[in-house]
């Protein structure tokens, strides 16, 4: 009887271990576990505590202000470049971005560039919808204080941002918010991303050098809901 049980976690062992081996030659689950694992260490830092060993409730503390807090929870943030004097968020300035279907000019996330030691330049952003029509996000556009930036092409159902040349001069910061059309034939809970799929898709400049940000890709930005009912529509009569 000693021996069976001892067989039978043997093999339990070596099934566990091929499944694993298996995995290891797919880059999916590769990128897919470092990525959770970077992910733990990021969220542990940005905290101040150790995730591996933390279990509970994170609570601000009393002092702390709130919306301090809430940007710490941010959707993604890269503290990898910081040792490279440059800083790098996507977040939703509230509880979530949602809007109804046939919205215009819904408001979907925000980008925060923070410059330390040297300029940084922004040229030019590609930002993908992940969606299951083409046609669920038919205009995009990008506002930096009061100037509003259409985008310049569509390649692919990715928007492209040519030519923004938008200067973050050294010790100081931009903020550019992502808007976008929405099409009445959405219904309520669809939900859709815009990520930045690939270093090229976001052409940075570090002084006079290009800069890539150390991160894995994609890129995922926040996500827009679509809420309510669809606005009404009707077709013009001829007169």
């Amino acid at each position: 009887m000693h021996i069976k049980k001892v067989i039978k976690f043997y093999l339990y062992l070596i099934l566990i271990i091929s499944t694993f081996a298996l995995l290891n030659y797919n880059p999916n689950f590769n990128q897919y576990f470092t990525s959770v694992v970077h992910s733990i260490d990021e969220w542990g830092k940005k905290y101040d505590i150790d995730p591996y060993t933390f279990v509970g409730r994170v609570e601000p503390p009393v002092d702390y202000d709130l919306m301090q807090w809430q940007e710490k929870g941010d959707f993604f943030i890269s503290d990898q470049d910081k040792a490279d004097g440059i800083h790098f968020e996507i977040f939703s300035k509230d509880a979530g971005s949602f809007a109804l279907p046939g919205d215009r000019n819904a408001y979907v996330m925000t980008f925060r560039i923070k410059a330390f030691d040297e300029p940084i330049r922004l040229s030019s952003l590609t930002i993908t919808p992940q969606s299951s029509h083409i046609d669920d996000i038919p205009y995009v556009s990008i506002k930096s204080g009061d100037k509003v930036i259409p985008y310049t092409e569509m390649i692919d159902g990715a928007f492209v941002f040519k030519g923004l040349n938008i200067n973050i001069p050294e010790n100081s910061q931009k903020e550019l918010h992502l808007f976008a059309d929405v099409s009445p034939y959405l219904n309520t809970g669809d939900r859709i991303r815009f990520d930045i799929l690939s270093p090229e898709h976001i052409k940075l400049e570090k002084g006079s050098s290009p800069y890539s940000l150390k991160h894995y890709y994609p890129i995922n930005g926040e996500y827009l809901t679509i809420v309510g009912v669809r606005h009404k529509i009707t077709e013009k009569s001829e007169t």
